[in-house]
Formats: C-alpha cells, structure tokens, sequence
C-alpha cells in the first residue's frame, strides 16, 4: 500500500547531510548503475557545490524520509536539470518518482522554462524506462559529465507551452 507522498520540502543539504547520505546509499545499492558518494560530504559537495543545486525531499506522515530530488537551473540550456532523483528503495514502483517528475516540471514551467533534462547509464534499463514512461526522449550522450569517465545518456522532456514560458 502507497504511503502518503506529503508536501516537498526544500532543505539545506549541509544541514541534512546525514539523513540524505543514508537513504542515497539505499538508493546507489539497489542500482548497480549509479555511482555511490563515498561520504556525507562528498554528497554536499555533489548537490550543492559546483552544481548550486536545490535540493527538495519528501516525508511520510510519521516523517520518514521517502525520497529526494535535487534540480539545477541551467538557463544557457533554457531547462532544469535533474541532478539527482532517489525513492526509498523499499518504497519504488509506488508512483513516488512520477510524482517528483511533475514537481520537477511544475518548477521549470513556473521559472519559464522549456524542458527538463537528466542524465543516467545507458545500462540503467529500468532508469530509461521510466523516464520514457514520464514523457523523456534519449537526446544525446556524453562521457565524463560526472568526472567518472563514464558514458551517460542525455534525456529531454519537453514541456509543454503555456503562459510563463519564454516565447
């Protein structure tokens, strides 16, 4: 049974380091495909060093952590980034990550812009899939973007137009 999603809060990831540390290390360990931080700090350092990110999680009602999206705003490419989207891996297949996903696209339409973009492992099948499934497209790739040398796939979501978008 779904738990309740409840109302995402922006958090500062310094302060919440620990808590955001542990439940990244279930979500890298359920996935072969995704690289683990080695440390809470090295997890700051990724969501909100040089990638100034926004970091946004999600409680249940006894306020248990259930998930985590963090977003980067890159106007040169007229789109929000999603640096980094976990459930709880206990918790996945539940309709959580679509729920970020339209978060995600409330966020970047309200700040004008017109799409959404990420970036994950051409191997990470179960990844693609969802992201095909939530209106993305494979776009590109690029190696290296992570400083691990490894090959990833750039996928798109356009969004759709609507008063707040640029013209």
């Amino acid at each position: 049974m779904k738990e309740a999603f409840g109302v995402p809060v922006h958090i500062n990831v310094i302060e919440h380091a620990d808590i955001l540390f542990a439940l990244d290390s279930r979500v890298t360990a359920s996935s072969p495909y995704m690289f683990p931080t080695e440390s809470p700090s090295d997890l700051v350092e990724f969501l909100s060093g040089k990638n100034q990110g926004n970091t946004y999680v999600w409680k249940n009602e006894e306020g248990r952590l259930i998930s985590s999206l963090t977003l980067v705003d890159r106007p040169e490419h007229d789109a929000i980034e999603i640096l980094s989207i976990g459930v709880d891996p206990d918790l996945q297949s539940q309709g959580y990550g679509g729920e970020m996903i339209s978060f995600a696209e409330q966020l970047a339409s309200l700040s004008g812009h017109r799409k959404l973009y990420l970036l994950t492992s051409p191997k990470n099948k179960r990844a693609i899939g969802f992201y095909l499934n939530n209106g993305f497209r494979i776009t590109g790739s690029e190696t290296d973007y992570f400083g691990n040398k490894e090959l990833r796939h750039i996928m798109t979501k356009d969004l759709a137009k609507n008063p707040k978008t640029r013209a």
